[in-house]
């Protein structure tokens, strides 16, 4: 488990992806994501399926302080012999928007890939518009 000082990123789950589907399919939520249009649960399990095969994908659930499941954050492309990865987060759950939580999960992962994973570049994609 990788902590910070408001979250604790976990290993995701399976019975994780109906909050996925829930997520990406608020417009509010998908309109700061990649994803463009609604999603089934079946497409969510495929997803799934083809990331338990990807070996150079790393994706945690964040959880607040009080256990609660409230997004994602993860390290994609990762290229160790080249020390460099993608970042992407999500935090889905509304009620934790704007408070910080996705800095904090941010900051935890990258001291995990810095100091545990030896990298030496991670870049993140952000939309101009999400000023968050």
């Amino acid at each position: 488990m990788i902590r910070g000082s408001k979250t604790r990123m976990r290993a995701l789950e399976r019975d994780d992806l109906p909050h996925f589907v829930r997520w990406i399919n608020d417009p509010e939520t998908r309109h700061f994501m990649t994803v463009r249009y609604p999603i089934s649960m079946v497409e969510e399990e495929k997803w799934w399926e083809g990331f338990l095969k990807r070996k150079n994908d790393h994706i945690f659930a964040i959880e607040a302080e009080d256990g609660t499941y409230i997004g994602n954050v993860g390290l994609h492309a990762l290229e160790r012999e080249n020390r460099r990865a993608q970042m992407g987060i999500i935090i889905g759950n509304k009620n934790y928007w704007g408070n910080g939580y996705g800095t904090d999960a941010i900051r935890a992962v990258l001291g995990w890939a810095f100091n545990y994973l030896n990298l030496n570049r991670i870049s993140l994609t952000v939309y101009a518009y999400n000023n968050r």
